[in-house]
Formats: C-alpha cells, structure tokens, sequence
C-alpha cells in the first residue's frame, strides 16, 4: 500500500516552495507551491532500489537539489532544473 508524507520543504529565492514527498517504496514528489502556497506543479522519481529521499534545496537560479541515500550509507545528489527534471547527479560513499 503505497502511503505518502511530506518530509522536507525549501523556499525558493522568487518565493515560491519545494515540498518534498515521500513514499513507502521509495518514491519522491517534488512539488512546487507558489509564493501564496497554492500547488502550481510537482515531478515524480523512483522508485530506485535501495535509495530513499531524504532533502530537498531550492536555489535561485530555479534549480532544485534532491538528496537521496541509500541503505548501505552511500549518498546521491541530484540537480533538478525548474521543471522538477533530473538534470545532472553524482554519488557519495
């Protein structure tokens, strides 16, 4: 049964906010409110197996950062343009 929380949350420098979701299999939403926190868009990734979202950061230049990790400690980072779009990654650990 697929069950949905929000966990992270990062304002953007235009005001508007990233709302990261989680679900139980892994899953990530990021959804984009606008300045008056009305839902505007969101973008799902994942499930990948043996990662779990974890952060989400909101830079000026409409670009969002996805952090992952992974069950056996390693890290990803994922650069999102403002479409929610993965657009570059790296690993850590």
């Amino acid at each position: 049964v697929s069950q949905w929380a929000p966990i992270d949350l990062s304002v953007m420098g235009n005001g508007q906010v990233k709302l990261l979701w989680q679900d139980t299999d892994g899953r990530a939403s990021v959804w984009t409110l606008n300045s008056n926190l009305s839902y505007n868009t969101h973008r799902d990734h994942g499930p990948h197996a043996g990662w779990m979202p974890i952060r989400v950061a909101a830079g000026a230049n409409n670009e969002s950062r996805l952090l992952w990790r992974h069950r056996d400690g390693r890290a990803s980072l994922w650069k999102l343009n403002a479409a929610g779009d993965g657009i570059d990654d790296r690993q850590f650990g």
